[in-house]
């Protein structure tokens, strides 16, 4: 099956309205979920090591267990490059309060 060809001078659809993030410029949005208050902190709660994946995992609102078994992974995969950027965002992310 084939999909129609894309058109040119088709103009992009406006933002919804009541939805401030989407008529942000790409630079000026967060890179975070929209509408979220949560800084990027290391997690008091949910922490195995030093709660740096935990914390991630509250920031973009995934399951911590899956992003912990995808940066084991990484890691060795990376050959412990990944475990370096851990150790320093340990050392660089404030603990939640």
């Amino acid at each position: 099956m084939t999909q129609p060809a894309h058109d040119p001078n088709e103009r992009p659809t406006p933002p919804r309205p009541g939805n401030p993030y989407d008529a942000l410029p790409h630079d000026e949005r967060r890179a975070r979920r929209p509408g979220t208050t949560v800084p990027l902190r290391r997690s008091r709660r949910d922490r195995k090591v030093g709660g740096v994946i935990g914390g991630i995992a509250e920031y973009v609102g995934t399951d911590a267990r899956d992003l912990r078994l995808m940066v084991a992974v990484l890691v060795l995969a990376t050959g412990g490059v990944l475990g370096v950027v851990y150790a320093l965002l340990w050392l660089m992310l404030p603990d939640a309060s």
